[in-house]
């Protein structure tokens, strides 16, 4: 008689599931169920955002200061050079007044002297458009185009600002703001009675030994001159090169290489309005006249009550800086899109496996 095989399984203890073995008690599952991974997704997809424009923008703003910084650099290099220019020119003229000065102070003038003295500056006559001698009594006695004042006339010219200021001691102190250290007074633009050109006016007193005022040597200059230098600067359309005395007034102006504003006399609240403007410096502002937003360079002309002024407008300053923010902005947005996609991609592969997941436990709990 054949015996009974013993089972190896109790009817009463039938087979454990892989689920209840421990497969959903593993922390892929906890997190999966649980929904922390889609919080740990998005925290650092946002992180990664929120460092990537934080690192461009930080990047981009300190290419702006760098861009401005440059432009600041250069017009204030130009005022530098300009000034050089300008200052060759303005010593070279008051030579020629001190050599007049002194020979007219001692009794040593010839009428020859005009010319030999202008054209002894190198720059007669297309600069230096005349170089003349006013009596005590403020009339034209002669110049090198006109030396016996033949051909004008003893013109009186105790009217003009240059002239009152060393003749009528009253005006100088209103004058002495355009007054030299040595003595040389630089008036604002006027047309010659005598040249019939526009011309800036440089005179100085002449003085005998015993303090009797003399006359007035005057050294009438074009303009135009420092108009052209100027205009040689390319800066743009709104670019500007002045010469600028310390009393506001305009001796030669270019905007966008174009002659403007000649003789003008800036408002109080210009760039040069304060009393204390430092020998150089340099600021950002917006235009009193036209608004547009400006760096502004300036350099004293020497020892004079000149200062030349280069500004470049801000938009401009910032062509460059422009093109390589778009070009960053365009990279970063790029950058950004792909990180959404990707943990947009990557959630929605979790949602699946979370699927799946739930489906394998309701497979095995029927099972």
């Amino acid at each position: 008689m054949s015996s009974v095989p013993t089972p190896t399984t109790s009817p009463e203890t039938p087979p454990v599931p892989a689920a209840a073995a421990g497969h959903d008690g593993s922390w892929l599952t906890r997190w999966l169920m649980g929904g922390r991974l889609r919080w740990v997704v998005v925290f650092f997809s946002l992180l990664a955002l929120v460092v990537a424009w934080g690192a461009v923008l930080l990047e981009l703003d300190s290419k702006r200061q760098d861009a401005i910084k440059a432009e600041v650099r250069q017009n204030a290099n130009l005022a530098l050079a300009l000034q050089e220019q300008t200052v060759r020119v303005l010593a070279a003229v008051d030579q020629a007044t001190l050599r007049l000065r002194d020979t007219v102070r001692e009794g040593r003038f010839h009428l020859e002297d005009y010319a030999r003295f202008a054209n002894e500056t190198g720059l007669a006559p297309d600069i230096l458009t005349q170089l003349s001698y006013v009596g005590a009594d403020g009339r034209f006695i002669g110049s090198n185009i006109d030396p016996g004042g033949d051909k004008t006339g003893h013109v009186d010219l105790s009217g003009r600002e240059h002239i009152r200021a060393h003749l009528q001691p009253e005006l100088v102190q209103a004058a002495a703001g355009q007054m030299s250290t040595n003595g040389l007074f630089i008036g604002k633009p006027v047309l010659g009675k005598v040249s019939g050109k526009w011309t800036i006016q440089l005179t100085r007193k002449i003085s005998a030994a015993d303090g009797k005022v003399l006359g007035v040597v005057v050294a009438s200059l074009n303009p135009r001159y420092f108009e052209e230098v100027y205009s040689r600067v390319h800066l743009g359309v709104q670019g500007v090169v002045t010469l600028i005395g310390d009393d506001r007034s305009v001796r030669a102006r270019v905007i966008g290489g174009e002659s403007k504003g000649l003789g003008v006399v800036l408002a109080p609240n210009s760039y040069i309005g304060t009393s204390t403007v430092p020998d150089e410096g340099f600021n950002i502002r917006a235009s009193a006249v036209d608004g547009v937003e400006r760096i502004v360079a300036h350099h004293r002309v020497g020892s004079y009550p000149l200062l030349v002024l280069v500004a470049t407008t801000t938009e401009a300053a910032l062509d460059e800086w422009r093109s390589t923010r778009m070009v960053a902005l365009v990279l970063t947005t790029l950058f950004s899109i792909a990180v959404v996609g990707a943990a947009v991609l990557f959630l929605a592969d979790v949602r699946q496996l979370e699927a799946k997941n739930r489906a394998l436990q309701l497979s095995e709990a029927q099972a």
